[in-house]
């Protein structure tokens, strides 16, 4: 459905404290939809067969970061679904967030020394109509992108 992804890395550094680092892995963001039924076009909508999955990492440094995931539609481009036309969600059953061309909070995640990785995945859907013919189901590409900050106290991931 979605044709490409962006992988970036934010650097938190100051000047007490050794070089820290965020990565962001995005992955399975290039899969089409599957082929609709008949009960996806009687619900008007098909719901992305394989999630994206998202994945951070704490590299370096010794102090605790919360790390803020976002996505984005970028501006339409070869896709036969407009951006606001997508939804997006944290679970298979509820895409109920429309894709915007603005960065959207996917979620927070609470990153230590001893738990450097955390994942999280995001499911995608689709409007379509009797009169859309099958495998046209391309949306526009997403750009995902990530931000961090030191924690002082534990969890303070809000």
């Amino acid at each position: 459905m979605f044709r490409r992804a962006v992988v970036l890395l934010l650097s938190l550094l100051a000047a007490d404290a050794a070089a820290q680092t965020v990565t962001l892995t995005v992955t399975d963001a290039g899969s089409l939809m599957q082929d609709a039924t008949l009960d996806d076009y009687a619900q008007g909508f098909i719901i992305g067969s394989t999630p994206v999955t998202y994945t951070v990492t704490l590299n370096g440094g010794s102090t605790s970061v919360c790390a803020t995931v976002y996505v984005r539609g970028a501006t339409q481009a070869g896709g036969d679904k407009a951006v606001g036309e997508i939804k997006w969600g944290a679970n298979a059953t509820n895409q109920n967030v429309t894709l915007t061309t603005s960065a959207n909070a996917v979620g927070s995640l609470f990153l230590t020394t001893s738990n450097r990785t955390r994942s999280g995945v995001l499911y995608f859907r689709t409007p379509i109509d009797w009169t859309d013919a099958p495998n046209t189901y391309i949306g526009p590409s997403l750009t995902f992108s990530v931000t961090g900050r030191r924690l002082n106290n534990a969890n303070q991931c809000t």
